[in-house]
């Protein structure tokens, strides 16, 4: 409570207390407020709010005087009946207006305005305040919230994820193209360390490198199908963007680049058919080498 009972701004405001019976005993001279972690004057025992006397001695012209015009202030502990009568108090939380309809007793009123539900926390996005028990569903859909791509440690607003993820960041590109060949090298060292070991290709090997297939066939389709899509989606704006400027030099460009993206396609498509071709071939040959093996393991036992 310390942070906010400063002078002429009572933390505490004697409204929010439901059974103040003794103000006299409990009000701060210096805020007019309930008193808030209360320290009083060794000499008269007036008590005051340890941030109050605080930014009293800072203030006055006399530090060594007491606020009450007893004599010279010397701090000492709040007089043990004031602190009775204060552990009494029902309180009023401060985020009533928000919602919040608990009544707290004294002692236990700033863990709970601590942890309220009904306190205000600021959005990192849209800047607006929001209390607390709406803070996470709100920050999950908020628009302006800044996201972090995991793959490329850009940062974006939420509202811009779709148009990050439709052009797609360079390290997703990289991981689609790079991680195949590197399970590619993985499979192919386990397959020759095995045919190292007892001179034979066994059916555990031919799944393995069946499997492997089977994943890089799903990875270069959908690679393959997304430049496709960027190249569609592009080609339309460099037109319009172009035609706009109206210089034969720039059109010129412009046509330079359509012809390079038509090439880029043809060049996806025929990749896209050769691979297929050759995957198509594979899976077959795999098939019949699991049935020979087989075979031959069956002859063997009889």
């Amino acid at each position: 409570m310390s942070d906010s009972c400063i002078k002429q701004q009572p933390y505490l405001v004697q409204d929010r207390v439901t059974n103040l019976t003794l103000p006299d005993h409990t009000v701060c001279l210096l805020c007019r407020g309930i008193l808030c972690e209360p320290v009083a004057c060794q000499t008269c025992e007036t008590a005051f709010c340890s941030s109050c006397i605080k930014s009293w001695e800072i203030g006055t012209s006399e530090p060594t005087r007491c606020p009450a015009n007893c004599s010279k202030y010397i701090q000492g502990k709040c007089p043990r009946v004031v602190t009775s009568i204060l552990s009494t108090l029902q309180t009023i939380c401060r985020y009533k207006q928000n919602g919040c309809t608990k009544i707290v007793p004294y002692s236990n009123l700033q863990t709970h305005e601590k942890t309220c539900d009904y306190r205000l926390i600021t959005c990192s996005g849209c800047q607006k305040k929001v209390v607390k028990k709406d803070f996470q569903d709100h920050q999950s859909k908020c628009q302006l919230v800044l996201l972090k791509c995991p793959e490329c440690a850009v940062v974006y607003q939420r509202q811009d994820e779709g148009s990050h993820t439709e052009t797609v960041c360079l390290r997703v590109r990289l991981h689609q193209l790079q991680d195949p060949r590197k399970q590619g090298e993985a499979v192919w060292d386990t397959v020759a360390m095995r045919r190292n070991s007892d001179r034979t290709l066994g059916e555990t090997d031919l799944h393995l490198i069946h499997n492997f297939l089977t994943d890089y066939d799903k990875s270069v389709t959908w690679q393959l199908t997304h430049e496709q899509n960027i190249t569609r989606i592009l080609q339309p704006k460099l037109d319009i963007f172009f035609t706009q400027l109206g210089c034969n030099a720039v059109i010129d460009k412009a046509r330079r680049i359509n012809d390079l993206l038509t090439k880029y396609r043809k060049v996806l498509t025929i990749w896209r058919t050769h691979y297929k071709n050759i995957f198509k071939g594979l899976q077959p040959l795999l098939r019949e080498a699991v049935l020979d093996i087989r075979d031959a393991s069956y002859s063997g036992r009889h």
